[in-house]
């Protein structure tokens, strides 16, 4: 059996009710309503479950993702299915498309402080400039501007899923983003 590759979003944060709503009901992802003020490229959110602060500060000129190799070579993990838990366990998928290609793409250094449940314990993360090859350990970022979709969501009933189930979710995936994608869920 082939192992897939996927994005999980244990929380994902929004400042509206009714995309909370939405994402929840329909797109089985655990979205909170966060309080999220934002700072020219730098971010806070605060919600029930904890905070998050970063100071972000853009580092190098802006380019298409293939003109800086450490990017580019994350470009494949980037385009993975979204995976969400719904309230009766089941799994709820989605593909988010990047659009990848067209994006405008620029380094940024910075920190960010986390709290639990984001990290064990109060940390503060000082991410390393892409300028420099980055060592094993060292985070990094990457603000970019794409014109992203993401399919209608669908999920598979309870247990293993068979193969026309698999074929049934990739078709219905292929489907919305062709044809319901790009008009309802377009940014």
């Amino acid at each position: 059996m082939q192992n897939v590759l996927f994005s999980y979003m244990p929380h994902l944060f929004v400042s509206s009710l009714a995309a909370t709503l939405i994402g929840q009901n329909l797109y089985g992802f655990n979205k909170q309503v966060a309080r999220i003020q934002d700072d020219n490229d730098s971010f806070s959110m605060r919600s029930s479950s904890g905070t998050i602060r970063t100071w972000f500060e853009r580092d190098g000129v802006p380019g298409g993702i293939d003109s800086y190799l450490v990017i580019k070579q994350i470009r494949d993990k980037l385009d993975q299915p979204l995976v969400g838990v719904q309230p009766d366990g089941n799994f709820i998928y989605s593909m988010l498309k990047y659009g990848l290609g067209g994006a405008v793409v620029q380094p940024i250094k910075g920190k960010i402080a986390l709290s639990s449940p984001f990290a064990h314990k109060a940390e503060e993360i000082e991410l390393a400039p892409i300028s420099k090859p980055p060592q094993k350990d060292d985070a990094w970022g990457f603000r970019f501007i794409a014109p992203w979709t993401l399919s209608l969501p669908f999920n598979f009933p309870a247990g293993r899923p068979s193969s026309s189930a698999r074929n049934l979710a990739r078709a219905t995936g292929e489907y919305s983003t062709t044809l319901l994608g790009r008009i309802l869920v377009r940014r």
